[in-house]
C-alpha cells in the first residue's frame, strides 16, 4: 500500500468550475488531502461539516485542504457547495484514478450493510445531511457504495508523512491528528480559535480542555498506515 514515506502520488483533477488542480503545484506547502465517497453521502456530508471548522484554521496555518468525491462535478457543485467550508478544495473524480492511485481501500457488501444500519440507529445526527439522499440521480452505485474514506498527510516535499484509512464507511480521522499536523511554529496562532463543532468539543473534553499542542514532523508519532484516528 502507498504509505508513510511515500512521495504522494501526483495527479490533475478539475473542481466544480472546472479549474485544474495538480497536486505537485503544492510542492512548499502542507496537504490534507481526504478521499470521501460520493458528493451526497450524508455520512460524507457530516464529515465535511465537521471538517469546515479545521480547514478554516488550517488555512490560517497555511496548510491546504483538498476533498476527492468519486462525483460528476455537478454534483459535487449540488451536494456540498454549502457545506464545506471556504477554504476547501473540493475535486471531482468520477474515474476513481486518484483512488486507485492512493490505494484507497474498498470495503465489503455487509459492510456497506452495516453502515446503513449505523446510519438508521443515528439518524438524529445525520439528518440535516440526508436531504439527498432519495434523488434519482446520486451517481452512487455499489461500488462507490463500498468506498471507505481516506486521509493523506502531505509535507512540503510532497512525502506522506501521516495517513488515516478507515476500517467503516462512519471512520473519520480525529481533530487532534489533523491538529499534530500543524507545523509548530503556527500551531499556537492556528489552535487559537478552536473549532466550536460538537464534535471538536467533545475532542477537546477528551484532551483535558486544551488543543493538542502542535509539534514538528521529526517528532511525528507514527500512527501506521490503517490504525484509527
Amino acid at each position: 500500500l502507498v504509505g508513510i514515506g511515500d512521495i504522494a502520488p501526483d495527479f490533475q483533477l478539475c473542481d466544480d468550475e472546472g479549474k485544474k488542480y495538480k497536486l505537485s503545484s503544492f510542492r512548499g506547502r502542507r496537504v490534507i488531502l481526504s478521499f470521501q465517497r460520493y458528493a451526497a453521502c450524508p455520512i460524507c456530508q457530516f464529515n465535511l461539516d465537521r471538517m469546515k471548522y479545521q480547514s478554516e484554521m488550517l488555512d490560517r496555518a497555511g496548510i491546504v485542504t483538498i476533498s476527492i468525491f468519486n462525483s460528476k462535478p455537478q454534483h459535487v457543485t449540488m451536494f456540498t457547495a454549502k457545506i464545506r467550508g471556504d477554504s476547501m478544495i473540493a475535486l471531482s473524480d468520477k474515474k476513481g484514478s486518484t483512488y486507485s492511485s492512493f490505494q484507497v481501500k474498498q470495503g465489503s457488501f455487509w459492510g456497506v450493510l452495516r453502515s446503513n444500519l449505523y446510519l438508521a440507529r443515528n439518524w438524529k445526527k445525520y439528518k440535516p445531511f440526508a436531504k439527498y439522499v432519495f434523488f434519482k440521480d446520486t451517481g452512487a452505485n455499489t461500488t462507490i457504495m463500498k468506498q471507505l474514506p481516506a486521509d493523506f498527510m502531505i509535507d512540503e516535499s510532497g512525502v506522506i508523512v501521516d495517513l488515516f484509512r478507515a476500517r467503516n464507511v462512519q471512520d473519520h480521522i480525529s481533530f487532534e491528528r489533523v491538529e499534530a499536523f500543524i507545523p509548530e511554529d503556527k500551531s499556537a496562532d492556528a489552535t487559537k480559535r478552536i473549532a466550536s463543532h460538537p464534535d471538536a468539543v467533545r475532542n477537546m473534553r477528551k484532551s483535558k480542555g486544551s488543543p493538542q499542542k502542535g509539534f514538528s514532523l521529526d517528532n511525528m508519532c507514527p500512527f501506521g498506515n490503517n490504525i484509527h484516528g
